[in-house]
C-alpha cells in the first residue's frame, strides 16, 4: 500500500517539474527575444549607445542559457530574474521614447546652409516651406530666418517656412557721397562695400594727383543698379610703355576692368562656365601673367565665369528634398508648385520647367511641381460649389442637360465620377444638370388672349405678352409664340406670345408744315391741299416672335468664381429651347482687369431678344 502511495506521489511531482519546466523556458525565450527588439530598435551612430546595448543583450542571451540549464529548484529565482529583466527593458525603452517625443526641439536655422537644413528636416519629417530674400549680410543660399521658433517641440511642428538668401537687393539705395580726391583702393572698397553693380571708370590726363577721382557722374541717393561713372586721373603724362600684366584669375569683373584700364590695357571680355570660379570671377586670359604689355596695344581677352555649367536631372518621381537639395547645392533657385496627381505619391516631384540635360547656370530659377498625391472627387451641395472646386484644382468638365421629373431644374442629377474616387490624369467630369419636366409646347396662334393664356396655364407653361399691330390678324387674337408648337420645354421655360392690337391707325400729315415761304393767310389752303394718309411701317416679316431673359442671369454673375465656371453657367442657360431661334455669342475679355467672370456688357436680364435668323447677340464676361 505505502508502494503504491510513493508511485503516485512520484508522477505528481513528475508532472509538477514539468508544467515548471515549460512556463520557465516560455518565460527565458520571451526574455531573449524582448531583449534582442530592444537592441535593434536602438541602434544609432552613438558608438557608446552601441556598446551599452550589445553588452545589455549579451548578458541576455547568458542569462537565458543559464535558465536552461538551472536545476528547477531554482526555477523561483530564474522567473524573477526574467520578469525584472523584462521590466527593466520596457521601462528604458518607454522611458526613452517619452524623452525623445518631449526632448526634441525645432532647432535655429538661421545661419545654416540650405542643404544642411533638408538634411535635418528629412530626418525630422518636417515639410519645408521656402522664399528667397535679398540680404546684405548672410550669404547666398544661407537661411535668414524662419517662420516658427526654435524649441518648438517638434511634434507640434508640420511646415516650416524659410527664408533664403538670394544676395544683395541690386534695387537697394544707397548715398554716394563726394569722392573727389578719392584714391583708386578708397573707391574699389566702397564700390564692393555698398554692391553697387553698374560702376565705370576712365583715367584722364591731369594736372591732380594721379589715381585720385577728378570728376563722378552722381552724388547723392542712387539704386545699387543705377550707373556711376568715375573719371580718375593718371597725372600729366605717363611715365611708362609697357606693363607686366598681372594675374587676373580669380578676381572679380569689377576690379579686372579697374586694373586694365588703370594701366591702359585694352581688353575684350568673352563668357564661358567653370565650376571652379564664381560668377562674375575671371576664369582665365589669353595672355600668361608676367607677360610684359604694351600699352593701348591689342586688345587681350579675358573669360569671365557664368558659374558652373549645370545640366539638369530628371526630377520625375523623386522626393522634394532629394530635389531641392540638388538644385540648392547647384546654387539654382527654386520655386514649388502643388498639384494632385494620380500617378505620383505625395512629396514627390511630377515634372519641372526644365527638361532633363537641359543647361543651366548659377542662379536660374528651376520650378518643380510636387504631388498632393490622388485628388479624390468630392460631395457637392450645389453646382456652383463644384464649379468652385473644379477652377481650383484645374479640373476640366463639360456640362450637359436633361429632362428629369425628380430633379428640379438648375441642380445637378449626376457626375460622371462618384465621390471619392480617384481623378485620374486628363478625366474630363461630365456633370449632367436638369432641365426640370419635360413639357411640350403647345399651339396657341390664333387664339383668343384669353383662350391663349388659359390654356399655357393649363399646361403649366409661364409666358409674356406683347402687343403688335395687323391688318389679317383680328384684335385680341395670338398671332405668333416664341417656342414652336411640340418643342421639348421645361416649367421655369417662359413663352413669349405676340397679341394683335388690331389695324395700324393712320394720321394726317401735313406736307407743306415749316414752309417759311408761305404767309400766314394761306395756310388754310395749303392745309387742306396737302392731307394724305402715311401708313404705319410693316411688320417686320423675319420675327415670329421675343423671348424674355430671365433673371437668373443676374444669379449667374452674383458671385462669380472664375471665366470657366460664368461661361459654363451661360452656356447651359442659353442652350435653353426657348433660345432654339436665337444666336448667343461669349466673348472673353482679358483686357478689362475685372474680376474673371464679371459681366462687362451685352444681354441683361429683363432684355427682350428677337427670335429673328440671322440675327445675333453678344454677351462679354471678363477673362
Amino acid at each position: 500500500m505505502s508502494k503504491d502511495i510513493d508511485k503516485d506521489l512520484d508522477k505528481i511531482i513528475k508532472k509538477k517539474k514539468n508544467k515548471n519546466s515549460i512556463f520557465l523556458n516560455i518565460l527565458l525565450v520571451i526574455t531573449l527575444f524582448i531583449g534582442l527588439f530592444y537592441f535593434i530598435m536602438n541602434i544609432d551612430n552613438n558608438i557608446n549607445n552601441f556598446i551599452n546595448n550589445f553588452i545589455l543583450v549579451l548578458f541576455t542571451i547568458t542569462f537565458v542559457i543559464i535558465g536552461f540549464r538551472s536545476n528547477i529548484k531554482k526555477s523561483g529565482i530564474i522567473v524573477l530574474s526574467s520578469l525584472l529583466l523584462i521590466g527593466f527593458y520596457g521601462y528604458n525603452f518607454i522611458n526613452k521614447n517619452i524623452n525623445n517625443v518631449s526632448n526634441e526641439k525645432l532647432i535655429n536655422l538661421s545661419g545654416k546652409k540650405i542643404d544642411k537644413v533638408i538634411d535635418w528636416s528629412t530626418k525630422n519629417n518636417v515639410e519645408l516651406d521656402y522664399i528667397y530674400e535679398y540680404s546684405d549680410i548672410v550669404p547666398v543660399n544661407f537661411v535668414i530666418s524662419q517662420d516658427i521658433d526654435n524649441n518648438t517641440p517638434i511634434e507640434e511642428v508640420k511646415k516650416v517656412k524659410i527664408s533664403i538668401s538670394d544676395g544683395a537687393n541690386p534695387d537697394k539705395l544707397v548715398v554716394i557721397p563726394d569722392m573727389s580726391g578719392w584714391t583708386d583702393e578708397q573707391v574699389i572698397n566702397f564700390v564692393e562695400e555698398n554692391y553697387l553693380g553698374n560702376v565705370s571708370v576712365e583715367f584722364v590726363q591731369s594736372d591732380e594727383k594721379e589715381n585720385t577721382v577728378i570728376e563722378q557722374s552722381t552724388k547723392g541717393t542712387i539704386k545699387r543698379s543705377d550707373p556711376l561713372k568715375l573719371t580718375f586721373s593718371y597725372g600729366l603724362e605717363l611715365s611708362y610703355d609697357e606693363v607686366n600684366l598681372r594675374d587676373l584669375v580669380g578676381m572679380s569683373k569689377f576690379r579686372t576692368i579697374f586694373y586694365l584700364k588703370q594701366n591702359h590695357i585694352n581688353y575684350e571680355f568673352d563668357e564661358g562656365t567653370s565650376s571652379k570660379y564664381d560668377k562674375d570671377t575671371v576664369m582665365k586670359m589669353s595672355v600668361d601673367a608676367g607677360t610684359k604689355i604694351k600699352i593701348n596695344s591689342d586688345p587681350i581677352k579675358v573669360t569671365i565665369s557664368r558659374g558652373k555649367e549645370i545640366k539638369m536631372i530628371d526630377v520625375k518621381n523623386k522626393t522634394i528634398n532629394e530635389v531641392t537639395k540638388w538644385i540648392v547645392s547647384n546654387r539654382l533657385k527654386i520655386k514649388i508648385e502643388d498639384q494632385y496627381d494620380d500617378s505620383i505619391d505625395k512629396n514627390h516631384i511630377i515634372k519641372a520647367d526644365k527638361n532633363k540635360n537641359d543647361v543651366l547656370v548659377s542662379g536660374d530659377t528651376v520650378t518643380i511641381y510636387v504631388s498632393l498625391g490622388k485628388l479624390k472627387m468630392e460631395k457637392f451641395d450645389n453646382i456652383n460649389d463644384f464649379y468652385s472646386w473644379a477652377s481650383k484644382y484645374d479640373i476640366e468638365y463639360v456640362v450637359e442637360n436633361e429632362f428629369s421629373d425628380s430633379v428640379d431644374a438648375g441642380q445637378v442629377i449626376s457626375y460622371s465620377v462618384k465621390s471619392g474616387d480617384t481623378i485620374k490624369n486628363g478625366d474630363i467630369i461630365t456633370v449632367t444638370v436638369s432641365l426640370g419636366k419635360k413639357i411640350k409646347m403647345i399651339d396657341v396662334t390664333n387664339m383668343t388672349k384669353n383662350k391663349a393664356t388659359k390654356e399655357l396655364k393649363n399646361a403649366g407653361i409661364k409666358y409674356n405678352i406683347t402687343y403688335r399691330s395687323s391688318d389679317s390678324v383680328d384684335e385680341d387674337v395670338v398671332i405668333s409664340q416664341s417656342i414652336r408648337a411640340g418643342s421639348e420645354i421645361n416649367t421655369n421655360t417662359t413663352v413669349t406670345i405676340v397679341v394683335s392690337s388690331g389695324k395700324a391707325k393712320t394720321e394726317p400729315r401735313n406736307n407743306n408744315a415749316g414752309n417759311n415761304n408761305n404767309n400766314s393767310g394761306n395756310n388754310n389752303n395749303s392745309n387742306n391741299n396737302s392731307s394724305t394718309t402715311n401708313p404705319t411701317t410693316p411688320t417686320a416679316t423675319c420675327t415670329p416672335g421675343t423671348v424674355t431673359v430671365g433673371g437668373e442671369l443676374a444669379n449667374i454673375f452674383a458671385n462669380p468664381e472664375s471665366y470657366n465656371s460664368v461661361y459654363s453657367q451661360l452656356s447651359s442657360y442659353f442652350n435653353r429651347s426657348q433660345f432654339d431661334n436665337v444666336t448667343i455669342k461669349i466673348i472673353g475679355d482679358s483686357t478689362s482687369g475685372a474680376t474673371p467672370g464679371s459681366f462687362i456688357s451685352g444681354i441683361k436680364p429683363g432684355d427682350v431678344l428677337e427670335t429673328c435668323t440671322g440675327k445675333t447677340y453678344t454677351i462679354t464676361i471678363a477673362k
